[in-house]
């Protein structure tokens, strides 16, 4: 009976630090630039206040968890999951430059292309990040186009990666371009951080791309640099 009610106690303080959580992360969300961030810390800060009550028992333990967990947070909303797609240039273009596609051959990839713009960002902002490419597909055919995107800290650490199903955007032989909104964090740290995509199109092997960005904390101009396949 005395460990039963041990338990109810901590549950009861866990669901407590929940609550708490959860109203201060709907507090917070309301901005696109922020909205990734937020909701991931208000997941991971639930998911410490959890960790924290069970393992000490107190409200304070809960409170602590809640802090590491937000943190952790952070790192999971730098990449949104949606993103815009544009088709930039149409068939016709494309078969300007590279010749009709054939009729019944693989899809071909032209200029895959990707950046971040700004290149230099203040922390507690929002970059855009774009990768483009040139596609010639048969008419009336699907094809599979699947982008990774993951970049990373400083150090080297990853900090995120997601990867994106562009197929049921692809409406035939074009040009596209796909941006996601990368919101940085106030608390990011200064630095040098690296990204990598890497693209697959139908059965064709992964065409990789790696560059660079610059997180700081004063303002001033930046140059787009732009990662562009061979």
């Amino acid at each position: 009976m005395r460990s039963m009610r041990a338990v109810w106690k901590i549950l009861d303080r866990w669901l407590w630090a929940v609550c708490l959580v959860l109203s201060v992360a709907c507090a917070t969300v309301g901005t696109r630039g922020g909205e990734g961030s937020h909701i991931g810390a208000g997941v991971g800060a639930m998911v410490g206040a959890g960790i924290g009550a069970v393992a000490g028992g107190d409200v304070q333990s809960a409170a602590a968890g809640a802090v590491v967990g937000g943190a952790v947070g952070y790192g999971v909303g730098w990449l949104a999951e949606r993103y815009e797609v544009r088709r930039v240039r149409d068939e016709a273009s494309l078969a300007e430059v590279y010749g009709a596609a054939h009729e019944d051959g693989p899809p071909q990839i032209h200029g895959y292309r990707s950046w971040i713009d700004p290149a230099a960002i203040r922390s507690g902002t929002e970059a855009g990040w774009v990768s483009c490419f040139d596609l010639q597909v048969p008419r009336d055919s699907a094809v599979r186009v699947v982008e990774e995107r993951v970049f990373f800290d400083p150090d080297g650490n990853t900090i995120s990666r997601r990867t994106y199903d562009y197929s049921h955007d692809i409406t035939g032989s074009g040009g596209y371009e796909f941006e996601l909104a990368m919101p940085v964090p106030p608390s990011a740290p200064e630095g040098k951080y690296g990204y990598q995509t890497r693209l697959i199109v139908g059965d064709q092997e992964a065409i990789h791309l790696a560059g660079g960005f610059q997180i700081a904390r004063g303002e001033g101009p930046a140059e787009r640099v732009v990662s562009q396949a061979n």
